[in-house]
């Protein structure tokens, strides 16, 4: 292991994840199973012999950038939605970070996956939801497409994909519109969506909650060229868009512009209100690694 690929926060700021990592490549892994401590004080089941499960066991976080940012924008005992769960990483931050008294739906199409996603939830104890379905802009059926790299990257299957884009199986799934989703009340402090090019549909499919200004801050992926359609869309509801981006000593907020954003992923916060937005940002430090209280 080279000492520069220690450098990171991930370790800098949590240095015994640097022996969890010698532990881990100092053994074969023969199963597809990992039981990783999360540094905010959960249990993560991953496969290890993919990118995120991977990423995960030897980091202890996936995308930190990401991370820190729904981190610092839920409070204490708010609702949080995860678009594109997974196996339950962000929703592992998600319901860490509201705590009991909050509420976190997640929701995942993938079988498979949302089986390994439904065991960690159990894990934890906390008030999260988690359901087999895909959210879009409509209810019904959807042929959700995995892709023959699936296995090394299984973050990739994707409503928005065509069986000429050199996919591999399909797999039919139900689809339900947040707007239609009459048990999620209230407001929604933080929504992380992460589906792989099917983001304009879920905002489509909740643009009642998005007119009606109850969704706070909005965190995406995004691959398209600056301005895409789902950012056209979330700035006609009056969200101002943000780019994240990081340094060695935190997360930060920029103006998303055209063109590539260097290293940084494809990903964005668009926020009803971008003062307590910034306040949060203006903090130097990676709260989620160390679990400093993160104020407004």
């Amino acid at each position: 292991m080279r000492l520069l690929s220690l450098f990171k926060p991930e370790y800098v700021y949590r240095p015994r994840q640097v022996l969890r990592r010698i532990r881990l490549t100092s053994r074969r892994v023969a199963q597809d199973e990992c039981v990783v401590d999360l540094p905010w004080g959960l249990t993560l089941s991953v496969n290890p012999h993919e990118l995120i499960g991977n990423c995960v066991a030897r980091l202890g976080v996936y995308d930190l950038t990401v991370s820190e940012a729904l981190w610092r924008l839920l409070d204490p005992g708010e609702t949080a939605v995860d678009v594109g769960s997974n196996v339950g990483y962000t929703a592992s931050i998600l319901a860490q970070r509201t705590g009991p008294t909050g509420q976190v739906y997640c929701f995942e199409p993938h079988p498979d996956i949302f089986r390994r996603l439904q065991r960690n939830v159990s894990r934890w104890d906390l008030p999260v939801s988690a359901r087999n379905v895909a959210v879009s802009d409509d209810d019904g059926e959807a042929e959700l497409r995995v892709p023959r790299y699936f296995p090394g990257n299984q973050g990739t299957a994707s409503l928005a994909m065509t069986p000429t884009e050199g996919t591999g199986q399909g797999i039919k799934v139900h689809t339900l519109t947040l707007d239609g989703l009459d048990d999620l009340v209230g407001p929604i402090g933080v929504m992380k969506v992460d589906v792989e090019g099917h983001e304009p549909a879920v905002f489509h499919g909740a643009q009642g909650r998005l007119q009606r200004g109850e969704i706070r801050d909005i965190v995406f992926e995004d691959h398209g060229a600056f301005p895409t359609p789902a950012m056209r869309l979330l700035a006609d509801y009056g969200y101002r868009l943000y780019a994240l981006r990081h340094r060695f000593r935190g997360p930060y907020l920029t103006a998303p512009r055209a063109g590539k954003g260097g290293a940084d992923p494809p990903n964005y916060l668009a926020t009803l209100d971008p003062e307590r937005a910034e306040q949060r940002f203006a903090q130097a430090g990676w709260s989620l690694l160390t679990r400093r209280s993160v104020r407004g």
